[in-house]
């Protein structure tokens, strides 16, 4: 094997599928990235046994001199093309690969092909996503994820599912939830849950252009202009959400985004002195958030909009709050409560979105 690159045209493809790379060498062939020279161009593939990646460079956008395939150390080559100041050759003799670039050569030993294992296939029907859209979706709930190893490991993933014409997102950790819906062309009926893991390395490569996704039972793949993305899903049954989700309130508070958040991460800057970020909401005329630790106090309050209600006082961990408004993309939202033992829930219009956070107990007055 032997051809010449530019830089600018295999760094970006390189560090996409060199995120898939695993953290540790449990399976020592995956600590290294596949290079196949073919007449459809230059495919670079990564993978760690639970995600793979495979970026493709068309034939017209290099010069190959003799096409071949061989394993390269994944971190080495990465960090050589990154600092490298000008056009790359890679030539393999064996399993031994050169690469050479202005001055600099080095010298590395591959590792057999053979021994590469293939990326799972899915056969499904397509569903076809708008990047940015996929991207909101992830977004507005992964961060409501479980991020610890439980016993529940269904809960450390966003559970998709498609229905009527939609495809619903939802993340929970037993203390808060966040739900996002979106509108999509597609009849069949299914639901996958996808790993915060993967879905955080699927994040720093998807485009803001379509994409088409299978799911099959016991994994995915995405394919994105040059890119095919695979993991497998998680096993087990996501909670049923819906049976807690209540639609009547008697206290609803709206008020300016901004405004609350603003109150919120004020607040913060007192409750972090505590493991768990807790504060205290009194809901009447205005939102008083409070916060009262070892290392002082803080007050604020907030004007609202609209309330109704006879007013309620809750305790809840500021940060999944702010978190999730943090994920809402209107000036407005709303926190809707029935008692300060209920969940509170927050929603805003023109979104098709809702939060969950259960509060603290607390002595109602």
């Amino acid at each position: 094997m032997k051809f010449s690159i530019d830089r600018h045209i295999i760094i970006e493809p390189l560090k996409q599928v060199a995120s898939a790379l695993p953290s540790k060498d449990i399976i020592p062939i995956l600590s290294g990235i596949l290079f196949v020279v073919d007449q459809n161009g230059l495919t670079m593939t990564a993978g760690n046994s639970h995600v793979f990646i495979s970026a493709t460079i068309g034939p017209d956008d290099f010069e190959v001199t003799k096409p071949g395939i061989i394993v390269i150390p994944g971190n080495r080559v990465l960090e050589i093309v990154q600092k490298a100041s000008s056009d790359l050759t890679f030539e393999a003799k064996g399993l031994e690969i050169t690469i050479k670039s202005s001055s600099n050569k080095f010298k590395l030993m591959g590792n057999d092909p053979e021994e590469y294992p293939p990326i799972p296939t899915v056969k499904a029907e397509p569903v076809i996503l708008e990047g940015t859209d996929f991207k909101k979706m992830v977004r507005k709930t992964v961060f409501a994820t479980a991020n610890e190893k439980t016993e529940t490991v269904i809960l450390m993933g966003v559970n998709f599912e498609f229905f009527e014409g939609r495809v619903r997102a939802t993340a929970t950790d037993r203390t808060r939830m966040a739900r996002t819906e979106l509108t999509i062309d597609m009849e069949n009926e299914f639901s996958t849950v996808v790993s915060r893991e993967t879905l955080n390395i699927l994040m720093k490569i998807v485009p803001n252009a379509k994409i088409e996704f299978q799911f099959g039972d016991d994994g995915f793949i995405a394919r994105m202009k040059g890119i095919v993305f695979y993991s497998r899903v998680l096993e087990g049954t996501f909670p049923n959400i819906d049976r807690i989700i209540e639609t009547s309130f008697s206290n609803s508070a709206t008020f300016k985004t901004s405004e609350m958040l603003s109150a919120l991460e004020n607040v913060e800057i007192i409750a972090r002195e505590e493991k768990v970020r807790k504060a205290k909401m009194t809901l009447s005329n205005e939102i008083l958030i409070e916060s009262n630790t070892s290392g002082g106090d803080a007050a604020v309050s907030v004007g609202l909009d609209d309330y109704s209600g006879e007013g309620i006082v809750m305790n809840f961990n500021l940060m999944f709050v702010i978190e999730a408004l943090k994920a809402l993309d209107t000036e407005q939202a709303t926190i809707n409560v029935n008692s300060s033992m209920k969940p509170i829930y927050i929603t805003s219009e023109g979104e098709n979105s809702i939060y969950l956070v259960l509060p603290y107990r607390v002595r109602e007055d």
